[in-house]
């Protein structure tokens, strides 16, 4: 006896009738569902076997997406100093007085305070002879003109004095410069008389 005919006898649905055309529909068919619980389990298992290879690969992906995206840049570094240099650090301010003298019609004081280092020269010659100091105004923005040492200066109680500075010295002080009231900027720019040459840094 086959095992179609075994099965017709057991009552299973399709081989009841011992028909041949049915019982062959009905292997068919149960082989078709077996194969489809048999693939179900397959990926269900497939897919558990997957996970813990996911996680563990996900620090290394956020790592990965931490990264700033582009090219990598080089660290900065700061330009070195010079061997030799003089240091300039200015900053101003405004006055219509400067002890009880006041400034004409149209113009007023302005007051460049200085702080100067010598960094490596054997002398640095400071005098207010060596200061140019040049403004705009809004009407001319891009016309510059010179003004003169003032000798208002010499009523700063601070004034910049008649100096040699040695190397590693330094000294304050301040400068007095008559220009016109409706000043926009200033550049300052150092000419020492004996044409010496220095590199200066302006800050």
């Amino acid at each position: 006896m086959s095992l179609a005919e075994k099965l017709g006898k057991m009552g299973v649905p399709g081989f009841r009738s011992g028909r041949r055309w049915k019982m062959a529909i009905a292997t068919a068919a149960y082989l078709f569902i077996g194969f489809l619980i048999l693939a179900f389990f397959v990926g269900l298992s497939t897919q558990m076997l997957q996970e813990p290879a996911s996680a563990a690969m996900q620090p290394e992906q956020n790592k990965q997406l931490t990264q700033p995206p582009g090219p990598e840049y080089e660290s900065y570094e700061p330009t070195p100093l010079p061997e030799k240099y003089i240091s300039i650090e200015h900053s101003y301010k405004t006055q219509k007085k400067i002890q009880g003298h006041t400034a004409p019609a149209g113009k007023t004081f302005l007051i460049i305070d200085f702080n100067i280092e010598n960094h490596g020269y054997p002398v640095f010659r400071i005098n207010p002879l060596y200061w140019s100091v040049y403004v705009n105004t809004f009407e001319n923005p891009n016309a510059y003109i010179l003004v003169s040492y003032r000798i208002e200066s010499i009523y700063l109680e601070d004034e910049l004095p008649v100096a040699e500075l040695l190397n590693g010295g330094s000294i304050k002080g301040s400068e007095a410069f008559l220009v016109p009231e409706d000043w926009d900027n200033y550049e300052i720019q150092y000419n020492d008389l004996r044409n010496e040459r220095y590199n200066i840094i302006w800050k």
